[in-house]
């Protein structure tokens, strides 16, 4: 593996605070709220492509990756102060209801298909961009 989760999860979290300042009216909170979808397809990416088998999970209300046994959100921040811009927590002391499993998949073309949808629920023009 070429880079640590940690690294990757910083990277994309900075990725990220860099697309919400191009996207001001699509995302205009410093937050990343609303972003935690992209965020999430963006760091299973790039994961993926690290060698890491990350699991892109979405419940409803939240999106986030699990890898290697915990659970990887660089958009808790959205949630309030007391989360970390990369928040890295075991999946065993994840407690927050927002990080509930619901809808878990490992499959590249159905985190794509999930972020298309998010896409066209928000007429995003910047799909492409997204990806790593």
């Amino acid at each position: 593996m070429s880079k640590s989760i940690l690294a990757v999860a910083r990277e994309v979290r900075q990725w990220a605070e860099d697309f919400q300042q191009e996207h001001p009216k699509a995302f205009p909170r410093d937050t990343l709220k609303g972003l935690c979808a992209v965020c999430a397809v963006r760091l299973f990416v790039c994961l993926q492509r690290a060698g890491h088998k990350p699991t892109y999970v979405e419940n409803g209300w939240h999106a986030f990756v699990l890898c290697r046994g915990w659970v990887v959100d660089i958009a808790a921040t959205q949630f309030g102060d007391k989360f970390d811009p990369v928040c890295m927590i075991p999946q065993t002391e994840a407690e927050e209801s927002f990080w509930e499993l619901m809808t878990t998949t490992t499959h590249l073309n159905t985190v794509l298909h999930l972020l298309h949808a998010w896409s066209d629920n928000r007429a995003a023009p910047f799909l492409n961009d997204i990806l790593c």
